[in-house]
Formats: structure tokens, C-alpha cells, sequence
């Protein structure tokens, strides 16, 4: 597969605000606002993956897939949320 590179504590900032791109093909990509990450200037550090990997991360941590390394050049992923429910009297 390949690596994930991750912005060092990005997740301690919140929210860095979203832009969308579109790939020829119309896809639609998500990013992060790459000038509001520019200006915090975070060291960036690289974690290598392979098939079968699962790497839980905070929902605020800014990252990245680095190249694939695979063949077939298809790279899958998976998004799950967990929601912690605060009693409500």
C-alpha cells in the first residue's frame, strides 16, 4: 500500500475549515484548507501501512495518503465515528 502522513498535534487546533476539489472525472475530493495549515507550519511525520492496517485517529488530525505502493493502484479506506452520548435529564 504505502504510507499515511499525518500533521504533528493538528488535532489540538479544531476545526481547519474544508475545501472541495474535483478530480477531471468529476470525483469530488475533501481537504483541508491547506493555507490555514501552511500558517501553523506542523511537522509532518509518515506512518507505513499495509493491507489490513487499521489506525485510529482523532477527527481533527490533518493527513494525507502518501504514494500507493500497490499494483493495482487502488487504495481502500474507511471512515467510522464514535459519538460519545452525554445522559440528558
Amino acid at each position: 500500500m504505502g504510507p499515511i502522513v499525518f500533521k504533528e498535534k493538528s488535532h489540538k487546533y479544531g476545526d481547519l475549515g474544508s475545501i472541495n476539489y474535483y478530480r477531471k472525472n468529476g470525483a469530488k475530493i475533501y481537504s483541508v484548507d491547506i493555507n490555514n495549515l501552511k500558517t501553523l507550519r506542523l511537522n509532518e511525520f509518515k506512518t507505513p501501512t499495509k493491507s489490513g492496517d487499521l489506525i485510529l485517529i482523532d477527527i481533527y488530525t490533518a493527513h494525507a495518503s502518501d504514494m500507493n505502493l500497490k499494483k493495482n493502484k487502488i487504495k481502500y479506506s474507511a471512515k467510522v465515528r464514535f459519538h460519545v452520548l452525554k445522559k440528558v435529564c
